[in-house]
């Protein structure tokens, strides 16, 4: 590995090692054994004997949660030139975090996370890339939407509200009503599509359920109860004009503690041609699954990836219905 310069040093001693990370495995109600998606945290809370299954079990390289660290997020600037841009993000970044430790790190280089985990002082790591691209105001392309509902009636009107009042408007809206005998009711809008598929519930069912009906140039997928923020829809599709550019995400507000840089069913776009509708159920983390997977066997590399530091959905885990009622 070559030499690591962060420009701060509230992680510590610039070297210091931390013991190996413990794997404490878990396995949830109705999934598989799920050091392949569950946080760490979940993994403590009902350890497997070794013999109930292959142990210690394997973490991906891309595993962005230390054990060994205390509660709280270090977000870690990576390949980082233009510093002006980090700063912006930074501010904004504290200004959406409230009452939960985190701390800054920047790096000049493009390291993994067992890379960073000696120079981060807490649990959650947030991979924020320096990533550059250039504008073409003259790039339209249409946005395919899919979105699986299940019961939530109640809420998904709002969904699409934030949805109507993006400021691009070239899109489409394939809705897939996972609830047997459910209703959906929208706003009357040629732009939006309802199609049912009930015959299993499950969220990644209803994914997959989505793709032949995609007619755009660019796809994604959202959740039903979740909020599109302002620009979500102009500033995610503006780097795809670049055709080398094949994927780009951004960050997403869980909740006033913490804002998350991943690949989340919402955060993460698609070229239309290259999106299958190959979403697998029975990980908590099957976004993070389905796109890394699609990274890594496209062979994409960092030219390939953009990464707006720009926090463009907000969540809400609606307790009422949702697609984990029907299964992981």
């Amino acid at each position: 590995m070559s030499q690591v310069k962060p420009n701060l040093t509230s992680f510590g001693p610039q070297g210091q090692k931390r013991p190996p990370l413990v794997v404490r495995p878990y396995r949830a109600p109705g999934c598989r054994y799920a050091a392949d998606g569950l946080t760490l945290d979940w993994f403590a809370q009902q350890p497997v004997k070794p013999e109930e299954h292959k142990w210690p079990y394997p973490l991906p390289e891309w595993w962005t949660a230390n054990i060994d660290g205390t509660n709280g997020v270090s977000y870690c600037f990576l390949n980082v030139t233009n510093r002006e841009r980090v700063s912006a993000i930074k501010a904004e970044l504290t200004r959406l975090v409230k009452g939960h430790p985190m701390e800054f790190l920047e790096f000049e280089e493009d390291l993994t996370p067992p890379q960073l985990f000696p120079y981060c002082r807490y649990r959650w790591l947030m991979l924020i890339d320096d990533s550059q691209y250039v504008v073409d105001p003259n790039y339209q392309p249409k946005v395919s939407i899919i979105m699986g509902t299940f019961r939530r009636q109640h809420i998904i009107g709002r969904t699409v509200k934030t949805l109507l009042e993006q400021d691009h408007k070239n899109w489409e809206l394939i809705v897939v009503n996972n609830e047997k005998d459910g209703v959906v009711s929208l706003p009357d809008d040629p732009r939006i599509r309802v199609f049912e598929h009930s015959d299993v519930a499950n969220p990644c069912y209803a994914k997959n359920c989505g793709y032949p009906y995609v007619t755009g140039d660019l796809v994604c997928c959202f959740d039903d109860d979740n909020d599109m923020l302002p620009g979500y829809l102009s500033k995610m599709a503006a780097p795809f004009a670049d055709p080398k550019v094949r994927v780009v995400h951004c960050g997403m507000r869980l909740d006033s503690t913490i804002c998350d840089f991943s690949y989340d069913t919402q955060e993460a776009w698609l070229r239309a041609e290259d999106a299958t509708p190959t979403w697998v159920p029975g990980s908590m983390v099957h976004d993070q699954i389905y796109y890394r997977g699609i990274i890594k066997a496209k062979g994409w590399t960092r030219e390939n990836i953009i990464q707006l530091g720009e926090v463009l959905i907000q969540a809400h885990t609606d307790p009422k219905g949702g697609m984990r009622e029907g299964g992981c």
